[in-house]
């Protein structure tokens, strides 16, 4: 992810990828004794229409097309409360108000070493801003 040689199709992937890590996070935070007893999940409001993309010039077509599709934002906020009112198994992805299955190589043996090198690599950068992670993350 910190290649700075990284090809256009490469930074088109960094979406889905960021997904895909808050996922591993969320499964990896879940893990801690710390949130024992804690429903720890994410949750995708989905593609919503709201002001936070006012200053990224977008043409009218594909503006319009982006309003027939998308959620508005108290259809996308509806996703955080079911997540939050809603008994849900924890490291689970919620999205249009339903449990949602993350891709399925997420859980397989390679996706799984992956998770762990995500965070193995999470947890050192977060050391190296704050020594108080140490505390709350065991090594």
């Amino acid at each position: 992810m910190n290649d700075e040689n990284q090809s256009k199709k490469i930074m088109t992937d960094r979406y889905p990828t960021t997904k895909i890590f808050n996922l591993y996070l969320a499964r990896e935070i879940a893990k801690l004794p710390q949130a024992q007893g804690i429903v720890v999940n994410v949750v995708a409001p989905g593609l919503c229409m709201t002001e936070i993309g006012r200053d990224i010039p977008i043409p009218d077509f594909a503006l319009h097309l982006v309003k027939f599709i998308a959620f508005s934002a108290p259809q996308g906020a509806l996703n955080l409360l079911y997540a939050v009112l809603r008994p849900t198994p924890t490291g689970a992805y919620v999205y249009a108000c339903k449990l949602a299955k993350p891709p399925s190589w997420t859980e397989t043996k390679d996706g799984l070493k992956v998770q762990a090198k995500v965070w193995s690599e999470m947890v050192e950068v977060w050391r190296g801003v704050s020594p108080e992670v140490e505390n709350l993350v065991p090594g």
